[in-house]
């Protein structure tokens, strides 16, 4: 509901709708005394106009304490209203500097996504000698089968044999004869689109990795918290285990990904495609980059600031700094500067529990992600892998509920 804007409600002031109505009583009641007290000076037969002075002195003696309660009754009355003004300018002073602070934390926003840079890589020629070197040596040419020879890694060994040396930190190597590879820096927006087919990489080796030689013993939460954690923080880090996870597990599942992840790092610019299958089809994927290379030095500060942004107008319609519509056109605006994989990877933040807050479900009962519509622009088409829970079931109660008081209502744009 949109607020009334200050002067309506100064205009529904129930004070002063009192007064004027009591200041309206008494000029009624003047009016009434008037013609009562003169009615008989338009009737000469009956009137002696000798009485005019008594006739004066009652008039007087009556309204003078009607007149001077009347005015004693509108002076205040004007006072208070002036006092309403002043309380209207410094809202109003106080909305701008909240307007303000908006379009600083605004620019700050932007800036924070103009400055990210990631390193992608790309060939020369195609035409690159590579050898697998191992238990098992495979030459092979191009680079467009880099991939194959990524895969084909763990194939040289059975799988007891590669689990015993994977856990021993002898590793594999994929290397060519030179370096053939041309530095390309992408930068602002883009670098969303980079970190998202990370993530999208972590999560289907991670997944293959459980399937194949983990007997599936991870959950499919765990599988997916697990990718982001070494998404976000790199194969290398400590923060990567999980209490409820068998360290064994994450060990060797972090040993195999540093495999991969130095195979792209002797062979910067080799192209690698997958294929990971989503809620509607499959969809295929293609990396020029070194994956698993932490991301939380771009997206830490980045996701900080937005829920900083993004509080700081919610507390501000608390305060009835800014009304109902200013925050919707505010949250709009934000929300415009998003990229489809900006939303995607905030909903990955949320889903694996770095991002909780941003949800009713959270230490403060935020509705961000759902009346303030943050993931409104949220990409639901043979993007989202299959193992990660959709957001129209996520959100499907939120939904319902919803849909009952607005049968029209969509919570994502693609819907």
């Amino acid at each position: 509901m949109i607020e009334k804007n200050g002067l309506q409600k100064r205009h529904e002031n129930p004070f002063i709708g009192f007064v004027l109505g009591i200041t309206k009583i008494f000029f009624f009641l003047i009016l009434c005394t008037i013609l009562i007290l003169f009615l008989p000076v338009f009737i000469p037969d009956t009137f002696k106009f000798e009485l005019l002075g008594s006739l004066g002195d009652t008039f007087g003696g009556f309204m003078n304490p009607i007149v001077a309660i009347v005015a004693a009754l509108l002076t205040f009355l004007a006072f208070y209203v002036q006092y309403l003004a002043n309380l209207e300018i410094q809202k109003q002073f106080k909305f701008q500097k909240t307007a303000e602070h908006f379009y600083k934390m605004l620019d700050i926003h932007i800036s924070n996504v103009t400055g990210l840079e990631m390193n992608t890589y790309r060939l020369k020629n195609d035409n690159t000698s590579f050898m697998i070197e191992g238990n098992n040596h495979k030459n092979f040419t191009s680079a467009v089968n880099f991939g194959w020879g990524l895969k084909e890694i763990p194939e040289l060994w059975d799988k007891a044999s590669f689990k015993v040396i994977l856990n021993k930190y002898k590793a594999f190597d994929i290397y060519s004869k030179k370096d053939n590879s041309i530095k390309e820096v992408v930068k602002g927006r883009r670098v969303f689109l980079l970190m998202e087919k990370d993530f999208h990489f972590s999560l289907y080796l991670v997944k293959r990795i459980n399937k194949k030689y983990l007997n599936k013993r991870l959950t499919n939460e765990q599988v997916y918290k697990l990718s982001y954690r070494i998404f976000f923080w790199g194969v290398d880090s400590l923060h990567i285990h999980d209490p409820n996870m068998e360290k064994r597990d994450v060990t060797f599942i972090s040993n195999y990904l540093a495999i991969i992840r130095n195979n792209f790092r002797r062979n910067k610019g080799a192209k690698y495609s997958f294929k990971y299958k989503t809620h509607e089809d499959k969809r295929e994927v293609t990396l020029r980059f070194v994956p698993f290379s932490v991301h939380s030095s771009r997206l830490a500060h980045y996701f900080r600031h937005l829920y900083q942004t993004v509080t700081f107008l919610h507390k501000s319609f608390e305060d009835a700094l800014i009304s109902e519509l200013e925050l919707k056109t505010n949250l709009k605006t934000l929300r415009a500067q998003f990229m489809n994989e900006e939303v995607l990877l905030l909903y990955y933040n949320y889903l694996c529990g770095f991002g909780a807050n941003w949800s009713i479900l959270g230490e403060h009962n935020y509705p961000f992600l759902t009346e303030y519509e943050l993931i409104h622009n949220l990409p639901l088409y043979n993007t989202i892998p299959s193992i990660i829970e959709h957001p129209e079931i996520h959100f499907k109660d939120f939904i319902s509920m919803k849909r009952k008081v607005e049968p029209h209502f969509r919570m994502f744009e693609w819907s």
